[in-house]
């Protein structure tokens, strides 16, 4: 029992790549300026159990990724910015909830946020990488492990 790490990763990532819409999909939040164009960055922002979900034999786990879209604040037409990142995150969103199983029964992402935690959903804002700025949209994407860790007796 684990929760794969490695294969949540790459399945929560592979629907941005499947959008077409971003130069670059990151499995790591970026450590030097993204491009120009539309960028997404995927990972891990907390491990925990999910409450409410676990049996006697087993703890489910609720794995919460951040899904960053980022582009330049320095692109035109400025009032294109917003609407961009805005149709990036709900096409993801869209993705998101269509394969919501992530291709496994044995997890799910909580888009209504069952597991007595936050939903999913994102939360815009700026950030400076390298001396650019960048405008943002951080989505927390909760995902829900059944029968992640043993317990024993």
């Amino acid at each position: 029992m684990t929760i794969g790490a490695q294969d949540l990763v790459d399945r929560i990532a592979s629907h941005a790549m499947a959008t077409g819409l971003f130069d670059r999909v990151n499995q790591h939040e970026p450590k030097s300026k993204p491009g120009r164009g539309l960028t997404c960055a995927v990972w891990i922002d907390r491990i925990e159990p999910a409450r409410g979900r676990s049996g006697l034999t087993a703890t489910d786990a609720r794995v919460v990724f951040n899904v960053r879209v980022y582009t330049s604040m320095l692109q035109q037409p400025q009032d294109a910015i917003d609407p961009n990142v805005m149709d990036a995150m709900d096409q993801l969103f869209a993705a998101y909830t269509s394969d919501f199983q992530l291709g496994d029964e044995t997890r799910f992402i909580d888009v209504l946020g069952m597991t007595q935690g936050h939903p999913m959903f994102c939360q815009s804002g700026y950030i400076n990488i390298d001396n650019m700025v960048f405008r943002v949209l951080t989505a927390t994407v909760p995902v829900i492990v059944s029968n992640a860790w043993a317990q024993s007796p």
